[in-house]
């Protein structure tokens, strides 16, 4: 079944989808017996600034936090080499204003992807650096290495307070948001505790009284610059990001997000790296998705295919595929260096999907590709890797008796190794490591 919406969905939005029972499908009869609910969520928005040029830059992190007293180091991911980038700092008027651009979307469910695409505007905001400067390079990488880090070293340090870094080159702008507080933050939780532990940067001392704010409640540090609450501030079925403010008297409060940093690179080209699939430049075109029985294989197995290719938009899905499974001998991907293995056709059912496997043998280990074309359009694929390998002939199976220890406790740690028709394993050397 395909449902195409009549209007265009929203970037980077969670929708929720419900199948009433009793939903029956016309090419096989089946109904469901009860209510049928998912959600997914869309992509975020394209930047298409750097698909022309070549030219690739993005600040390192989303936002930079530093201390009065030290002079900011930025780092910048890009493959720009012997050029010179504009570098600005804007500052905010207010706290407000800058944790409005800063915040996470933390009403989300735990297992979307949270992009940062907060709209940063800095057309009101004030000038306060400016530099033409080529970027420092990353002294640990090779002089050929070709897309890595480097930095921008601002010469003077910044006073307490927000504000937005921003980086030109060839038309193309980067922003980034910078904090600079004087306290030094650590908030962490654990299965059944919120902890926070405070200091300041200058005299190292712990701050006593500092008060860390979350959505839920609060807490604040001892003269240990401790603090810990029995509340639980993520749970199962929750946001897994969850900002947070820390308030001191007489300074700026500081402004962070605890969790997963943001999703920070978008593409029209999809990519999911669960199932190694790759829907190429179909989206505007088709609904599409394809699936294996698994991503290994022995030199000589039997690959199973599954996928589904339905209208979208008014254009009309083929009723014919090819299957194909190929190679490349080179890293670069030319055409010369492309090989086919096997290809089949599939006709796609009265339910837009597709079936069938492919058999080979002593081929030689390496990466693969499971192509799906129309003609001579590439539709989807999908990476398989293909190498020699043997199946375990026993289990090994490990537990532990606490979750959460302190430095010092002791953890129980058991391990069963069994044969699969259940007579134990003995004799075996383990060798474990603790971080």
């Amino acid at each position: 079944m395909a449902f195409v919406p009549s209007n265009p969905l929203s970037y980077d939005t969670i929708y929720t989808v419900t199948i009433k029972n009793g939903f029956c499908q016309k090419a096989d009869g089946q109904s469901l017996k009860e209510d049928t609910v998912f959600s997914f969520q869309t992509i975020p928005e394209p930047d298409k600034s750097n698909q022309q040029s070549g030219i690739s830059f993005e600040f390192a992190r989303n936002v930079y936090n530093f201390y009065p007293h030290e002079l900011p180091f930025i780092s910048v991911y890009t493959n720009i080499d012997d050029a010179e980038v504009e570098f600005c700092i804007y500052q905010y008027h207010n706290d407000q204003e800058f944790r409005d651009d800063l915040y996470a979307k933390d009403d989300r469910p735990n297992w979307c992807i949270h992009n940062n695409n907060n709209k940063i505007d800095y057309s009101d905001k004030e000038e306060v650096f400016n530099i033409t400067s080529m970027l420092l390079p990353d002294k640990e990488k090779s002089p050929g290495w070709y897309y890595g880090a480097k930095y921008i070293e601002l010469p003077e340090s910044l006073p307490e307070g927000y504000y937005i870094a921003v980086i030109r080159h060839d038309g193309i702008e980067r922003k980034a948001l910078v904090q600079i507080n004087s306290m030094a933050v650590y908030v962490g939780r654990a299965e059944n505790k919120t902890i926070g532990f405070i200091y300041d940067s200058l005299t190292s001392n712990p701050i006593e009284g500092a008060e860390i704010v979350f959505d839920k409640f609060s807490i604040k540090t001892g003269n240990d610059g401790i603090a810990v609450s029995d509340d639980v501030l993520i749970s199962e079925d929750s946001s897994h990001l969850k900002n947070y403010t820390i308030k001191r008297d007489g300074h700026p409060p500081f402004y962070s997000t605890l969790g997963k940093e943001y999703n920070y690179y978008s593409s029209n080209y999809y990519y999911n790296y669960y199932t190694n699939f790759r829907t190429g430049n179909i989206q505007n075109k088709y609904w599409g998705y394809l699936f294996t029985d698994r991503d290994m294989y022995l030199p000589s197995d039997t690959l199973n295919v599954w996928g589904m290719l339905a209208d979208k938009d008014g254009n009309e899905a083929p009723r014919e595929v090819t299957i194909r499974l190929s190679k490349y001998s080179t890293y670069y991907y030319s055409q010369d260096s492309y090989s086919v293995i096997d290809e089949k056709k599939a006709i796609l059912t009265g339910v837009n999907t597709f079936k069938s496997s492919i058999s080979f043998e002593n081929l030689s280990s390496d990466y693969y590709n499971l192509e799906i074309f129309s003609g001579d359009e590439m539709l989807l694929s999908k990476s398989i890797y293909i190498k020699e390998y043997a199946k375990p002939i026993y289990t090994i199976n490990t537990s532990i008796d606490k979750k959460v220890v302190a430095n010092g406790e002791k953890l129980r740690f058991e391990m069963e190794t069994k044969f699969f028709e259940g007579t134990p394993v003995s004799g075996m050397d383990f060798f474990y490591s603790s971080q």
